[in-house]
């Protein structure tokens, strides 16, 4: 019971992290605009743009660390492939 909980805390994380990251980059740019977003005269992302960007990736993925944790039973939370919050020989951070 234990794995199929920490199993579905993980997938659920990633669902939340997916709509999180779907609102805040939409939200992002309708609030900044295309010529924020981009270099003028070309589809490169601007600097403005990669730091937001940057903002928004750490949040989600503080996010997906709390979602977790809030889903486990121990309360250390689920270790999960590509999981940053762990370190190497420990259980999830």
């Amino acid at each position: 019971m234990k794995m199929v909980r920490s199993t579905i805390a993980v997938i659920a994380s990633y669902v939340a992290m997916f709509g999180l990251a779907f609102i805040a980059f939409t939200c992002a740019f309708l609030i900044v605009g295309p010529e924020v977003a981009f270099k003028p005269g070309i589809y490169e992302a601007s600097t403005t743009w990669i730091g937001i960007a940057f903002v928004i990736n750490i949040a989600r993925c503080d996010y997906r660390r709390i979602c977790l944790r809030l889903n486990s039973e121990e309360g250390k939370g689920a270790v999960s492939v590509g999981d940053p919050g762990g370190r190497p020989g420990t259980r999830g951070g």
